[in-house]
């Protein structure tokens, strides 16, 4: 995946809020122990796609992690669905999910910040966004705000 910024687009930024799709289900059946391992392999795939473009990748609680890259508003969707679709193709069984593999819900907000938008306003965008992903069925990437160009299949927009 190439770099998602080149210097004149340095103060565009993606926020991608990520949740592990029916996490606590996973924990229940297969045990903490195989959670944690699972939730390892996650990151590794998350942090591979964000290092990959420049960005960063955070837990930031138990199955809850964020990307914060430098990149266009295309290049964040596909990061976006590279991610999503890169947790798929581990393939990890998860009975109590509908696809009967491990997926995620992923949220993302993109913009640059100004003096108008707070960090807050932005990771509370993302985060909506995730959710819609969540009532949307779960296994998908949601866009705070308006369409994206070239929307790869699975991408939705959040409303």
């Amino acid at each position: 995946m190439a770099a998602c910024a080149d210097s004149e687009e340095r103060a565009r930024w993606a926020l991608l809020t990520i949740d592990t799709d029916h996490f606590k289900r996973f924990n229940d059946r297969y045990g903490h122990p195989a959670g944690d391992r699972a939730l390892k392999q996650v990151a590794t795939v998350l942090s591979e796609r964000a290092e990959a473009v420049g960005g960063s990748a955070f837990r930031v609680g138990g199955e809850e992690f964020t990307i914060l890259a430098a990149c266009k508003p295309g290049e964040a969707a596909l990061l976006a669905e590279a991610i999503r679709a890169g947790v798929a193709a581990l393939a990890i069984p998860h009975a109590d999910n509908p696809r009967g593999i491990l997926t995620l819900s992923v949220g993302f907000a993109h913009g640059a910040l100004t003096p108008g938008r707070s960090l807050q306003d932005w990771m509370e965008s993302a985060d909506a966004a995730l959710y819609a992903a969540k009532r949307q069925g779960r296994d998908r990437v949601c866009h705070a705000g308006g369409p994206e160009p070239a929307w790869p299949a699975r991408l939705v927009t959040a409303v």
